[in-house]
Protein backbone atom coordinates (compact mmCIF):
# COMPACT_ATOMS: atom_id res chain seq x y z
CA UNK A 1 0.00 0.00 0.00
CA UNK A 2 1.46 3.34 -0.98
CA UNK A 3 0.81 6.94 0.06
CA UNK A 4 -1.53 7.60 -2.87
CA UNK A 5 -3.67 4.58 -1.97
CA UNK A 6 -3.76 5.57 1.71
CA UNK A 7 -4.88 9.10 0.89
CA UNK A 8 -7.39 8.00 -1.76
CA UNK A 9 -9.12 5.55 0.58
CA UNK A 10 -9.08 8.00 3.49
CA UNK A 11 -10.40 10.82 1.34
CA UNK A 12 -13.41 8.76 0.38
CA UNK A 13 -14.09 6.67 3.49
CA UNK A 14 -12.13 7.82 6.58
CA UNK A 15 -11.04 11.46 6.29
CA UNK A 16 -8.96 11.75 9.44
CA UNK A 17 -6.01 14.15 9.30
CA UNK A 18 -3.44 11.44 10.12
CA UNK A 19 -4.58 9.55 7.00
CA UNK A 20 -4.57 12.58 4.71
CA UNK A 21 -2.04 15.20 5.77
CA UNK A 22 1.66 14.39 6.17
CA UNK A 23 2.46 17.39 8.38
CA UNK A 24 -0.48 16.85 10.73
CA UNK A 25 0.25 13.13 10.88
CA UNK A 26 3.78 13.82 12.14
CA UNK A 27 2.27 15.39 15.26
CA UNK A 28 0.20 12.29 16.14
CA UNK A 29 1.09 9.12 17.97
CA UNK A 30 1.77 7.58 14.55
CA UNK A 31 4.55 10.14 13.92
CA UNK A 32 3.63 10.08 10.24
CA UNK A 33 0.97 9.16 7.74
CA UNK A 34 -1.01 6.07 8.77
CA UNK A 35 -3.41 3.95 6.76
CA UNK A 36 -6.98 3.73 7.95
CA UNK A 37 -7.81 0.66 10.00
CA UNK A 38 -10.82 0.25 7.70
CA UNK A 39 -8.45 0.19 4.73
CA UNK A 40 -6.22 -2.48 6.24
CA UNK A 41 -9.31 -4.47 7.29
CA UNK A 42 -10.62 -4.35 3.72
CA UNK A 43 -7.29 -5.59 2.37
CA UNK A 44 -7.24 -8.35 4.97
CA UNK A 45 -10.78 -9.37 4.04
CA UNK A 46 -9.82 -9.46 0.37
CA UNK A 47 -6.81 -11.65 1.15
CA UNK A 48 -8.99 -13.95 3.26
CA UNK A 49 -11.63 -14.36 0.55
CA UNK A 50 -8.98 -15.04 -2.09
CA UNK A 51 -7.81 -18.04 -0.02
CA UNK A 52 -11.21 -19.46 0.99
CA UNK A 53 -12.48 -22.35 -1.11
CA UNK A 54 -15.53 -21.40 -3.15
CA UNK A 55 -18.28 -22.48 -0.78
CA UNK A 56 -21.81 -21.12 -0.62
CA UNK A 57 -21.47 -17.63 0.85
CA UNK A 58 -24.37 -18.10 3.27
CA UNK A 59 -22.62 -20.98 5.05
CA UNK A 60 -19.41 -18.96 5.47
CA UNK A 61 -21.25 -15.93 6.81
CA UNK A 62 -23.25 -18.05 9.23
CA UNK A 63 -20.12 -19.79 10.49
CA UNK A 64 -18.24 -16.51 10.93
CA UNK A 65 -21.11 -14.65 12.57
CA UNK A 66 -21.82 -17.12 15.36
CA UNK A 67 -24.28 -15.44 17.69
CA UNK A 68 -23.97 -12.10 15.97
CA UNK A 69 -27.24 -10.93 14.43
CA UNK A 70 -27.55 -8.35 11.68
CA UNK A 71 -30.43 -6.77 9.87
CA UNK A 72 -30.32 -6.19 6.12
CA UNK A 73 -26.96 -5.29 4.69
CA UNK A 74 -26.28 -1.89 3.18
CA UNK A 75 -26.76 -2.38 -0.54
CA UNK A 76 -27.35 0.12 -3.34
CA UNK A 77 -30.44 -1.85 -4.43
CA UNK A 78 -31.92 -2.35 -0.93
CA UNK A 79 -33.72 0.96 -0.68
CA UNK A 80 -33.16 4.64 -0.02
CA UNK A 81 -31.38 4.34 3.35
CA UNK A 82 -29.92 1.82 5.73
CA UNK A 83 -31.74 1.23 8.99
CA UNK A 84 -29.79 0.70 12.19
CA UNK A 85 -30.90 -0.79 15.50
CA UNK A 86 -32.25 1.69 18.04
CA UNK A 87 -29.08 1.32 20.13
CA UNK A 88 -27.36 3.29 17.34
CA UNK A 89 -30.04 5.94 17.19
CA UNK A 90 -32.01 4.35 14.33
CA UNK A 91 -35.11 2.22 14.12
Amino acid sequence: MDVAQIKAFAGQFDPQPYHLDDATAKETLFAGLAASGWHTAAITMRAFWSMVPRLPAASLVAAAAGEQRRSNGVCPYAGPAAEFPSAWGGT
